[in-house]
């Protein structure tokens, strides 16, 4: 292993919970946990399982706020609502989210709906 890369850490997280009813078989926490499944037997890494479980999350509690509780429910304009909110939210210091951030907190959103596309969740 290279000196700059630190061995996985035991009992690391897994990925985050995405927000929802669970019963629902359509719902995001549902659909979520089914594509978050999908990444990992397709191999892909822990942290890129982790990093696209937390920003969906993170978007799903955004829809959930405005009363979106399925991926079918969201809509294009809902969706560049999102991405306009992204865009807006600032650092602690005041300054604006780099674009890399903001593509970072995008990218998994968009790879979720084309996953849930391809699977015939959503039209």
């Amino acid at each position: 292993m290279s000196p700059r890369r630190s061995a996985p850490k035991r009992g690391g997280r897994n990925t985050f919970a995405i927000p929802g009813d669970p019963t629902d078989p359509e719902g995001f926490a549902a659909t979520g946990a089914d594509w978050v499944e999908w990444l990992a037997t397709h191999n892909y890494a822990h942290t890129t399982l982790i990093d696209r479980s937390f920003y969906l999350a993170k978007s799903v509690t955004w829809a959930e706020l405005r009363g979106i509780s399925r991926p079918r429910d969201a809509t294009l304009p809902i969706l560049e609502a999102y991405q306009r909110h992204v865009s807006l939210r600032r650092k602690s210091d005041g300054t604006p989210l780099s674009r890399s951030t903001q593509f970072k907190s995008l990218v998994p959103l968009r790879v979720f709906f084309s996953w849930c596309a391809k699977s015939r969740r959503i039209a």
